[in-house]
């Protein structure tokens, strides 16, 4: 990939709900879709999706929360530079990078609320740095099957390697062309099949159709490895905010029983949530339990900003 900047994906091609806005972020121009209370004290939610997927990934998610009763907050997903519909060019590519573009997003469209970030694969990490940056605004944190600092499986450790093969964006551009490709992928990311077929359809199908966006999706892979992933441990250790990791544990990527092993590392508490039926993208597999733990995420910091301000109130 070169330096050049990848503009703005056709909304049509996606069949996506035209964004609530766009953010202008250096070197991209960031997508979004919000949803929710307008009330600038209420907590935001921001969610922060991974590899090779768009923001379009939580809708089922955010559906869910909608019909739950999504009020009082606000929530926001977004497509990550060079990602779905944003723009962007190979500066924007890269953990680092990207985890400075979700601290900017989440600074522009929380307006001083208190944080919610919620990310699941190569999006938790993202999330988890971005929210070492963030501070104390961060006031929570929902994390789907994610990297586990220092613990990679032969298989998650094949993927970053066949990136950098010769000849790799011309391999990966062929094979993901391929139907049967494209659902293998699917069945080593989802457990359900209505997940499978719409991660299918809605993220492979449409990215093996577009060189640019499949450029920049092999681009960034190739500039990953593990070791981006083995501070980890450090920023878990500074991150004071409630985290809750809802794990799916059919996933081949990331190990259950090694995901289990961070929770001692969190600076604040941390606590686990297993789906039997899930895969890597719990929330494809099971967006109602995902939602379930998000909205159980805003009424703990509903409720902490309650009796703070309660606090307040009595000692004047």
């Amino acid at each position: 990939m070169t330096e050049a900047t990848i503009s703005p994906f056709p909304h049509s091609s996606h069949s996506r709900p035209e964004p609530s806005g766009w953010l202008s972020l250096e070197e991209s121009r960031v997508a979004y879709w919000t949803h929710g209370s307008e009330d600038r004290s209420a907590p935001f939610v921001l969610f922060v999706h991974g590899w090779p997927l768009h923001g379009g990934t939580y809708k089922p998610v955010v559906d869910a929360m909608l019909e739950r009763g999504h009020s009082g907050f606000r929530s926001a997903y977004f497509d990550l530079p060079a990602a779905g519909l944003s723009s962007g060019d190979a500066s924007t590519l890269g953990i680092q990078p990207l985890s400075r573009a979700v601290a900017k997003v989440a600074t522009e469209l929380s307006r001083g609320a208190p944080i919610i970030l919620v990310g699941h694969d190569s999006g938790g990490s993202i999330a988890r740095y971005a929210a070492d940056q963030l501070g104390d605004q961060v006031a929570g944190m929902v994390l789907g099957n994610t990297e586990i600092p220092k613990r990679y499986t032969l298989m998650f450790k094949a993927l970053f390697k066949l990136t950098r093969i010769p000849f790799a964006k011309a391999i990966w551009s062929f094979l993901l062309r391929r139907r049967t490709v494209q659902m293998e992928f699917a069945l080593a990311s989802a457990s359900t099949k209505a997940a499978r077929k719409r991660i299918r359809k809605t993220f492979f199908a449409p990215l093996a159709k577009d060189p640019a966006r499949l450029d920049a999706a092999i681009e960034l892979a190739s500039r990953v490895s593990p070791s981006d992933f083995d501070a980890l441990d450090e920023v878990h250790a500074r991150l004071k905010a409630p985290v809750r990791l809802i794990w799916g544990a059919r996933d081949p990527w990331f190990p259950e029983k090694d995901a289990r092993s961070m929770l001692d590392q969190f600076a604040g508490r941390a606590t686990f949530r297993s789906i039997p039926k899930a895969g890597l993208l719990v929330h494809e597999d099971a967006p109602e339990a995902f939602a379930e733990e998000v909205l159980a995420a805003v009424e703990r910091v509903t409720k902490a900003a309650r009796r703070s301000s309660a606090t307040l109130a009595n000692a004047s």
